[in-house]
């Protein structure tokens, strides 16, 4: 059986939402003040949710935030032109962040493909987050299109996320998420403008334990030598 299919959705959502959490401090000192970032965090499950703490490398500040939530999974018909005979499988969950003083409420959202033979194909598909702080007021709202099919490679997964942040503006990040032999997973995300001038790049190296969990994380955002050009990157 596929590992994948045996996590735990609430599992997958907290990951993903720590690891775009992690990103989002990281690109926001690069964006809006030209500030090169590494972090390393470490993350440990409870019975409410997700800790992360994570020390700046730089500056040994430290930083501890929680994530907590309970999913409201609802596999329901989501009719979308993006799969084969239009109709795909949707799930969402809601979650909160608690970082000190600071709230943030999470509405995840994730749809996959359905085919007329009753298979399921989750190897393309969407993600939605929208982010508001406590007061309900939008922080920020992220896009993204996956794919694992095409020129990438079984263990590579490719997205374009389209992402309106109040901190650091409007940007997409094209992103490849490869599974290493070692069990590790390494991100790269190529931040673009709207005009696909390249603002720079993070990277991320993360595992998980056997159940899933997220358990170690380095996060990067630094500038690419590409900077504000509009080409391809390969550093």
């Amino acid at each position: 059986m596929d590992k994948d299919k045996d996590i735990p959705p609430k599992t997958t959502q907290e990951t993903e939402l720590a690891l775009s959490k992690l990103r989002d401090n990281a690109i926001n000192g690069l964006l809006k003040e030209g500030r090169e970032a590494s972090f390393t965090s470490s993350a440990t499950p409870t019975k409410d949710g997700l800790s992360v703490a994570t020390s700046n490398d730089k500056t040994n500040e430290k930083d501890q935030f929680q994530i907590t939530g309970a999913t409201s999974e609802s596999y329901r018909p989501s009719f979308s032109s993006a799969y084969p005979v239009g109709v795909g499988v949707s799930e969402s969950a809601d979650f909160k962040i608690v970082d000190g003083s600071k709230v943030e409420n999470d509405h995840v959202k994730f749809a996959s493909g359905l085919y007329l033979d009753g298979s399921f194909d989750g190897s393309k598909g969407t993600i939605d987050i929208s982010k508001t702080d406590a007061g309900g007021k939008q922080l920020q709202t992220a896009h993204a299109d996956y794919d694992r099919t095409g020129h990438y490679s079984g263990n590579t997964t490719g997205a374009v996320w389209q992402i309106q942040d109040s901190k650091y503006g409007n940007v997409n990040i094209n992103e490849a998420v490869t599974g290493q032999p070692n069990g590790s997973t390494e991100y790269r995300g190529v931040i673009r403008d709207k005009e696909n001038h390249i603002l720079g790049i993070v990277d991320q190296t993360y595992t998980t334990d056997q159940h899933g969990n997220l358990k170690t994380v380095s996060t990067e955002a630094r500038k690419s030598k590409y900077q504000g050009q509009v080409m391809p990157p390969t550093d």
